[in-house]
Protein backbone atom coordinates (compact mmCIF):
# COMPACT_ATOMS: atom_id res chain seq x y z
CA UNK A 1 0.00 0.00 0.00
CA UNK A 2 1.55 3.67 -0.88
CA UNK A 3 2.08 6.21 1.96
CA UNK A 4 -0.96 7.90 0.22
CA UNK A 5 -2.97 5.14 0.89
CA UNK A 6 -2.04 4.13 4.25
CA UNK A 7 -2.98 7.78 4.83
CA UNK A 8 -6.66 7.94 3.29
CA UNK A 9 -6.91 4.70 5.46
CA UNK A 10 -5.66 6.61 8.70
CA UNK A 11 -8.35 9.22 7.93
CA UNK A 12 -10.78 7.42 7.31
CA UNK A 13 -10.36 5.65 10.93
CA UNK A 14 -10.01 8.78 12.68
CA UNK A 15 -13.77 9.72 10.86
CA UNK A 16 -15.04 7.06 12.28
CA UNK A 17 -13.62 7.07 15.33
CA UNK A 18 -14.55 10.62 15.64
CA UNK A 19 -18.32 10.28 14.27
CA UNK A 20 -18.77 7.18 17.29
CA UNK A 21 -17.05 9.07 19.65
CA UNK A 22 -19.71 11.71 19.05
CA UNK A 23 -22.50 9.57 19.00
CA UNK A 24 -21.94 8.23 22.31
CA UNK A 25 -21.58 11.64 24.01
CA UNK A 26 -17.54 11.72 24.11
CA UNK A 27 -17.42 15.21 22.42
CA UNK A 28 -19.37 18.48 23.95
CA UNK A 29 -19.73 21.61 22.19
CA UNK A 30 -19.84 23.75 25.46
CA UNK A 31 -17.90 26.95 25.70
CA UNK A 32 -14.33 26.36 26.25
CA UNK A 33 -14.42 23.39 24.34
CA UNK A 34 -14.11 24.46 20.94
CA UNK A 35 -12.16 26.79 18.59
CA UNK A 36 -12.62 28.44 15.25
CA UNK A 37 -10.74 28.07 11.81
CA UNK A 38 -10.44 30.32 8.90
CA UNK A 39 -9.24 28.87 5.39
CA UNK A 40 -9.25 30.08 1.71
CA UNK A 41 -6.67 29.90 -0.80
CA UNK A 42 -6.80 30.29 -4.97
CA UNK A 43 -8.62 27.03 -5.59
CA UNK A 44 -11.99 27.98 -2.85
CA UNK A 45 -11.74 31.85 -3.84
CA UNK A 46 -10.69 34.66 -1.10
CA UNK A 47 -13.32 36.49 0.44
CA UNK A 48 -11.77 39.87 -0.79
CA UNK A 49 -9.20 39.81 -4.05
CA UNK A 50 -5.68 40.57 -2.39
CA UNK A 51 -3.11 42.73 -3.97
CA UNK A 52 -0.15 40.58 -5.08
CA UNK A 53 2.67 43.16 -5.65
CA UNK A 54 5.14 41.44 -3.80
CA UNK A 55 4.16 38.02 -4.48
CA UNK A 56 1.10 36.25 -5.27
CA UNK A 57 -1.46 34.90 -2.29
CA UNK A 58 -1.72 30.76 -2.36
CA UNK A 59 -3.68 30.52 1.32
CA UNK A 60 -4.19 31.40 4.60
CA UNK A 61 -5.36 29.14 6.85
CA UNK A 62 -5.94 30.15 10.82
CA UNK A 63 -7.35 29.50 14.14
CA UNK A 64 -8.26 30.86 17.50
CA UNK A 65 -9.16 28.99 20.35
CA UNK A 66 -10.76 31.80 23.25
CA UNK A 67 -10.11 29.10 25.84
CA UNK A 68 -5.97 28.96 25.54
CA UNK A 69 -5.95 32.09 23.83
CA UNK A 70 -4.06 30.38 20.72
CA UNK A 71 -3.52 32.44 17.84
CA UNK A 72 -1.91 30.45 14.79
CA UNK A 73 -1.77 32.27 10.88
CA UNK A 74 -0.41 30.42 8.25
CA UNK A 75 -0.31 32.02 4.86
CA UNK A 76 1.67 31.19 1.90
CA UNK A 77 2.92 33.05 -1.33
CA UNK A 78 4.17 32.19 -4.45
CA UNK A 79 6.97 34.58 -6.83
CA UNK A 80 4.46 36.78 -8.56
CA UNK A 81 4.86 38.00 -12.59
CA UNK A 82 8.45 39.70 -11.44
CA UNK A 83 9.55 37.11 -9.27
CA UNK A 84 8.90 38.89 -6.13
CA UNK A 85 7.88 37.34 -2.64
CA UNK A 86 7.24 39.27 0.43
CA UNK A 87 9.77 38.78 3.46
CA UNK A 88 7.57 40.86 6.21
CA UNK A 89 4.08 41.51 7.18
CA UNK A 90 2.05 43.54 9.60
CA UNK A 91 -0.96 41.68 10.77
CA UNK A 92 -4.53 43.08 12.45
CA UNK A 93 -7.51 40.99 13.05
CA UNK A 94 -11.06 41.09 14.76
CA UNK A 95 -14.50 39.39 14.70
CA UNK A 96 -15.91 40.52 11.78
CA UNK A 97 -15.98 44.52 11.23
CA UNK A 98 -13.41 46.26 8.79
CA UNK A 99 -10.47 46.95 11.14
CA UNK A 100 -9.72 50.40 10.00
CA UNK A 101 -10.69 53.18 11.27
CA UNK A 102 -11.01 52.36 14.86
CA UNK A 103 -8.33 53.14 17.86
CA UNK A 104 -7.80 51.19 20.71
CA UNK A 105 -9.84 48.36 19.88
CA UNK A 106 -7.38 45.62 18.14
CA UNK A 107 -3.60 44.65 18.01
CA UNK A 108 -1.18 45.16 14.74
CA UNK A 109 1.40 43.01 14.93
CA UNK A 110 4.58 43.48 13.11
CA UNK A 111 6.16 40.19 11.70
CA UNK A 112 9.98 41.03 10.81
CA UNK A 113 11.71 38.62 8.57
CA UNK A 114 14.37 40.81 7.23
CA UNK A 115 17.97 40.35 7.63
CA UNK A 116 17.53 36.45 7.19
CA UNK A 117 17.69 35.68 10.78
CA UNK A 118 15.02 34.95 13.47
CA UNK A 119 11.67 37.09 12.80
CA UNK A 120 11.03 39.71 14.78
CA UNK A 121 7.36 39.81 16.16
CA UNK A 122 6.08 43.03 18.20
CA UNK A 123 2.72 44.39 19.17
CA UNK A 124 0.70 47.29 19.09
CA UNK A 125 -2.22 48.97 19.71
CA UNK A 126 -3.48 49.40 15.79
CA UNK A 127 -4.02 52.81 15.33
CA UNK A 128 -6.99 52.17 12.53
CA UNK A 129 -4.69 54.13 9.80
CA UNK A 130 -4.81 52.28 6.69
CA UNK A 131 -1.23 52.24 6.68
CA UNK A 132 1.54 50.38 8.37
CA UNK A 133 2.32 53.10 11.15
CA UNK A 134 1.01 51.46 14.63
CA UNK A 135 4.54 51.43 15.38
CA UNK A 136 5.10 55.59 15.11
CA UNK A 137 1.91 56.66 16.84
CA UNK A 138 -0.85 55.38 18.56
CA UNK A 139 -3.87 57.68 17.90
CA UNK A 140 -5.69 57.45 14.70
CA UNK A 141 -6.44 61.61 14.95
CA UNK A 142 -2.90 62.45 16.19
CA UNK A 143 -0.29 61.86 13.85
CA UNK A 144 2.23 62.83 16.61
CA UNK A 145 0.84 60.69 19.44
CA UNK A 146 3.55 58.07 20.84
CA UNK A 147 2.81 54.27 19.60
CA UNK A 148 0.95 51.99 22.20
CA UNK A 149 3.61 49.15 22.69
CA UNK A 150 2.05 45.96 23.99
CA UNK A 151 4.95 42.95 23.53
CA UNK A 152 8.07 42.36 21.44
CA UNK A 153 10.05 39.14 21.08
CA UNK A 154 13.33 42.06 21.27
CA UNK A 155 11.95 43.35 24.88
CA UNK A 156 13.37 41.20 27.80
CA UNK A 157 10.47 42.23 29.78
CA UNK A 158 7.79 41.25 27.76
CA UNK A 159 5.65 38.04 28.82
CA UNK A 160 6.48 34.97 26.42
CA UNK A 161 4.12 35.45 23.88
CA UNK A 162 5.69 33.83 20.24
CA UNK A 163 5.06 30.16 20.43
CA UNK A 164 5.99 29.61 16.91
CA UNK A 165 7.41 32.20 14.39
CA UNK A 166 9.07 30.54 10.93
CA UNK A 167 9.63 32.00 7.45
CA UNK A 168 9.76 28.62 4.92
CA UNK A 169 10.89 28.50 1.51
CA UNK A 170 10.91 24.57 0.64
CA UNK A 171 7.17 24.17 2.50
CA UNK A 172 5.46 22.05 -0.48
CA UNK A 173 1.97 24.42 -0.20
CA UNK A 174 4.03 27.73 -1.67
CA UNK A 175 6.91 29.10 -2.66
CA UNK A 176 7.65 30.92 0.68
CA UNK A 177 4.94 30.31 3.78
CA UNK A 178 4.81 32.25 7.18
CA UNK A 179 3.78 30.90 10.51
CA UNK A 180 2.92 33.00 13.30
CA UNK A 181 1.18 30.71 16.26
CA UNK A 182 0.95 33.47 19.39
CA UNK A 183 -0.30 33.04 23.02
CA UNK A 184 -2.32 35.99 22.42
CA UNK A 185 -2.80 36.35 26.66
CA UNK A 186 -1.06 39.52 27.23
CA UNK A 187 -1.99 41.09 23.89
CA UNK A 188 -5.97 40.47 24.55
CA UNK A 189 -5.04 41.79 28.60
CA UNK A 190 -3.58 45.03 27.09
CA UNK A 191 -5.13 48.42 28.29
CA UNK A 192 -4.99 50.45 25.12
CA UNK A 193 -3.42 54.35 25.49
CA UNK A 194 -6.27 55.85 23.78
CA UNK A 195 -9.62 53.90 24.33
CA UNK A 196 -12.46 54.42 21.95
CA UNK A 197 -16.16 55.24 22.66
CA UNK A 198 -17.47 52.08 21.46
CA UNK A 199 -16.32 48.36 21.35
CA UNK A 200 -13.52 48.42 23.85
CA UNK A 201 -10.46 46.15 22.76
CA UNK A 202 -10.19 43.09 22.05
CA UNK A 203 -6.69 42.17 20.75
CA UNK A 204 -6.28 39.35 18.42
CA UNK A 205 -9.16 37.15 18.56
CA UNK A 206 -12.07 36.38 16.34
CA UNK A 207 -15.12 33.64 16.63
CA UNK A 208 -17.81 32.47 13.44
CA UNK A 209 -16.94 36.01 11.85
CA UNK A 210 -13.27 37.38 10.87
CA UNK A 211 -12.01 40.65 10.15
CA UNK A 212 -8.99 41.74 8.75
CA UNK A 213 -6.12 44.16 7.69
CA UNK A 214 -3.03 42.30 6.29
CA UNK A 215 -0.34 43.84 4.35
CA UNK A 216 2.64 41.72 3.44
CA UNK A 217 6.12 43.56 2.40
CA UNK A 218 9.17 43.19 0.75
CA UNK A 219 12.52 43.99 2.42
CA UNK A 220 11.33 46.66 4.65
CA UNK A 221 13.83 49.46 6.20
CA UNK A 222 13.61 48.45 10.24
CA UNK A 223 15.13 49.77 13.26
CA UNK A 224 14.94 49.15 16.73
CA UNK A 225 15.28 50.99 20.04
CA UNK A 226 16.99 49.68 23.07
CA UNK A 227 13.26 48.27 24.53
CA UNK A 228 12.87 46.62 21.54
CA UNK A 229 10.48 48.04 19.50
CA UNK A 230 10.38 49.44 16.28
CA UNK A 231 11.40 53.44 15.84
CA UNK A 232 11.48 52.43 11.76
CA UNK A 233 9.65 50.83 9.25
CA UNK A 234 9.79 52.00 5.46
CA UNK A 235 8.65 51.48 2.68
CA UNK A 236 7.68 52.54 -0.65
CA UNK A 237 4.52 52.22 -2.50
CA UNK A 238 5.68 49.20 -4.77
CA UNK A 239 7.12 46.96 -1.84
CA UNK A 240 4.17 46.25 -0.42
CA UNK A 241 -0.04 44.49 -1.47
CA UNK A 242 -2.87 43.85 1.12
CA UNK A 243 -5.06 41.09 1.65
CA UNK A 244 -8.16 43.02 3.52
CA UNK A 245 -12.01 42.28 3.81
CA UNK A 246 -14.59 42.47 6.66
CA UNK A 247 -17.36 39.40 7.70
CA UNK A 248 -15.25 36.83 6.49
CA UNK A 249 -16.41 33.35 7.82
CA UNK A 250 -14.98 30.63 10.04
CA UNK A 251 -16.01 27.63 11.50
CA UNK A 252 -16.74 26.57 14.79
CA UNK A 253 -14.35 23.09 15.63
CA UNK A 254 -15.08 20.70 18.30
CA UNK A 255 -11.76 20.45 20.31
CA UNK A 256 -12.04 16.26 21.39
CA UNK A 257 -11.87 15.22 25.18
CA UNK A 258 -9.08 13.42 26.27
CA UNK A 259 -10.81 9.87 25.47
CA UNK A 260 -11.14 10.90 21.78
CA UNK A 261 -7.36 11.78 21.39
CA UNK A 262 -6.44 7.99 23.10
CA UNK A 263 -8.80 6.68 20.40
CA UNK A 264 -6.94 8.67 17.90
CA UNK A 265 -3.82 7.81 19.10
CA UNK A 266 -4.30 4.05 18.57
CA UNK A 267 -4.21 4.21 14.98
CA UNK A 268 -1.00 5.76 14.71
CA UNK A 269 0.60 3.41 17.67
CA UNK A 270 -0.41 -0.04 14.99
CA UNK A 271 0.97 1.96 12.76
CA UNK A 272 4.42 2.84 13.66
CA UNK A 273 4.42 -1.43 15.47
CA UNK A 274 3.27 -2.62 11.40
CA UNK A 275 6.13 -0.44 10.37
CA UNK A 276 9.03 -1.50 13.28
Amino acid sequence: MTSFMKRGVIVGAFAGLVGASASAGILHDQEGDCYFAFYEDQQTGFTNSPNNEVGDLVFVDSFYNPTSETFRWEIGYDQNVDGELPDSFVLAVNDGPKPKTITGYIAAIYFDGTGGGAPVVSAYAYNGRDSATSHDHGDYVDPTSAPDRIVSTLDGSSPAFVNEASVSNSDPRADRVFVLELDATPINAHTPTYPNAGPGWLGIAYSTSIGVWMHPFKEPDTAYDGDGYLTQFDFDRLSYGWYDFSDGEAEKRIVPEPAVALLLAAPLAALRRRRG
